[in-house]
């Protein structure tokens, strides 16, 4: 009988789920996002952007985040409509430790759960 070994799990490097949550879609990232892989972000958050919601990316399960990333996450926010907002929660010392090097707080609202993130987009003007 063939199939997978006892105890040996398959790693996912990178996966994305998206939720609706009524006014807000949630972007919850799983792995790495790198070069390869932020195309894929990318792609998750134009399609948020243009259902007119608010947007919410959560990096809480979030391994490796390089500057790719932080670029397609500021490009977001710069194509969001005039009544959106964004904001990313995720509270591993990894990706608040980049946060805090790229100053990424200074261009998003940072929040480190996702009720605070969904707080800050819905006081959004």
């Amino acid at each position: 009988m063939s199939g997978p070994d006892p105890g040996v799990y398959p790693m996912v490097l990178f996966e994305i789920r998206t939720e609706d949550v009524h006014d807000a879609i949630l972007i919850h990232v799983h792995g790495e996002v790198d070069l390869a892989t932020a195309p894929t972000l990318q792609d998750a958050l134009r399609s948020a952007i243009q259902s007119g919601r608010h947007v919410v990316v959560n990096l809480a399960e979030v391994t490796y985040f390089d500057l790719s990333g932080f670029r397609v996450l500021v490009e977001a926010k710069d194509a969001l409509g005039e009544r959106q907002a964004l904001a990313v929660s995720g509270s591993t010392p990894l990706v608040h430790k980049v946060i805090d090097i790229m100053q990424l707080g200074t261009l998003l609202p940072v929040a480190h759960t996702l009720p605070e993130a969904l707080d800050l987009v819905r006081s959004h003007g």
